[in-house]
């Protein structure tokens, strides 16, 4: 098998062979805004820009950030302890033209914190409209378009980084609903209803590549976590939530960027391909 090694190597060299578009980040440091957020976890640092510090399994925080750098965006539950569907707009930092883009979201907290039914969606809408910085009942806007993903990959992360091996997570296609959007993340091994599974990694990255619906207009993305059944808060209470951990979820850091193109946009997707069959479970188009 190909080591971790050569693999990101690989993926690096390619990404970096393309154009300088490529590098761009549209969500970097932008206007977002939460239907709520657990307490202490602040959004603004989902688009820091800062990736990976996990200050909580032993590594530090870049200067001058504090010990909370890696507490992004999180779910929050209620006080009968049920963990509702919960939104994240975010701005980007320009109008988007490119045609197709990559969209990253990355749960890099110490334990298995992570999205387990989500739905992307897009707006081209006046920025006035939404993403005003509020954590509690936020201005999320109302005129979106949910996106199909032309495909979604997965990365998974321990305390020391990458781990070598194909990747534990999938798209269930049986608990989900695909054709709305609806992405059902589900681990091999984990055993549902799912309360908490050891099947799940310490942190991963879910990589969605997506037509842009908006091009030259694209003013934002939104980010709908979804009530589902499969993954109840505990067996005392087995209402479901949209995260893996007992319902709960932490997204540590957003991107948004062009997919390189045009020849580069080849030589990247040979690389994914072998980076697929090396780290990562890949889903086909939707």
């Amino acid at each position: 098998m190909t080591s971790v090694r050569t693999c990101v190597f690989l993926l690096i060299f390619l990404w970096s062979s393309a154009s300088g578009a490529s590098q761009i980040n549209y969500l970097l440091n932008t206007n977002w805004a939460t239907s709520s957020t657990q307490n202490g976890f602040d959004p603004a640092l989902s688009v820091d820009g800062i990736n990976n510090p996990r200050a909580y399994a032993g590594a530090p925080c870049p200067a001058p950030q504090d010990s909370h750098c890696d507490r992004g965006w999180a779910l929050f539950h209620n006080s009968s302890n049920v963990y509702e569907d919960a939104d994240a707009v975010f701005e980007t930092l320009s109008n988007v033209a490119e045609d197709k883009l990559v969209l990253t979201l990355s749960f890099r907290y110490n334990v298995r914190f992570l999205f387990g039914s989500l739905q992307i969606q897009a707006t081209s809408d006046d920025r006035d409209n939404f993403a005003n910085n509020d954590s509690s009942n936020g201005s999320l806007g109302d005129d979106w378009v949910t996106i199909i993903p032309l495909s979604v990959s997965f990365l998974d992360y321990d305390s020391n980084g990458p781990i070598d091996g194909q990747s534990s997570l999938f798209v269930d296609t049986t608990r989900g609903n695909p054709a709305n959007g609806e992405l059902f993340i589900a681990a091999t091994g984990a055993v549902y209803p799912l309360t908490t599974s050891s099947a799940y990694p310490n942190g991963a990255d879910y990589i969605i590549v997506l037509d842009n619906p908006f091009p030259g207009s694209l003013s934002g993305i939104r980010v709908n976590t979804l009530y589902n059944s499969d993954l109840p808060v505990n067996t005392q209470t087995p209402l479901g939530g949209p995260g893996t951990q007992s319902g709960n979820a932490i997204l540590t850091e957003i991107t948004l960027s062009p997919v390189p193109e045009p020849s580069t946009a080849l030589l990247l997707g040979i690389g994914l391909v072998g980076m697929a069959g090396c780290r990562r479970r890949q889903l086909g188009a939707l």
